[in-house]
């Protein structure tokens, strides 16, 4: 029996969103990586590794606004922000510029717009994964922003083409 239209377009929706979902995984998986290397004491890939973090920020707000496309991004990234945790949106209030600054910055410009260190590995428990201190400097911790990215991840709940699905 041939499937519908309807069911095939469902089908594929469905489809499509689960390869989306296995890209992210991998790339928390790669960026696992850099940091277990920057705990060896090699090299890592800060900087991509930052970056992926925060485009992928934006894709799970996506997800959590189910808007995609044009004129989205912005939205989408806060609503990803503020799903990684009370302190997370607690620094967008306070710092309401932080995707024009991180993600932005770092993916058309190849830089962060302001003075910023990325780390690799956690420097305490009780940051969040950035962090600006009193002389208006930005920390961006990436191992610390993987684990709180992955809870929020984790708790993720989606209606994709009429099924849901739990992360």
């Amino acid at each position: 029996m041939e499937m519908s239209k309807n069911n095939r377009n469902v089908v594929e929706k469905y489809e499509y969103f689960c390869k989306i979902v296995e890209a992210l995984f991998t790339i928390n998986s790669e960026i696992g990586r850099e940091i277990n290397l920057a705990k060896s004491g090699k090299k890592a890939g800060k900087f991509i590794c930052t970056l992926a973090l925060l485009c992928s920020t934006e894709f799970i707000g996506g997800i959590i606004r189910n808007k995609f496309g044009i004129g989205e991004g912005k939205k989408n990234f806060e609503a990803g922000f503020k799903k990684l945790g009370t302190k997370y949106a607690e620094f967008l209030d306070e710092n309401p510029n932080t995707y024009d600054i991180f993600r932005c910055g770092l993916a058309h410009e190849h830089y962060i717009k302001e003075p910023c260190y990325i780390y690799m590995k956690k420097r305490n428990t009780k940051e969040i994964g950035i962090v600006k201190d009193s002389n208006g400097e930005y920390y961006f911790i990436v191992e610390k922003y993987l684990e709180d990215f992955k809870k929020a991840f984790e708790s993720l709940k989606v209606n994709v083409a009429g099924k849901t699905i739990y992360f």
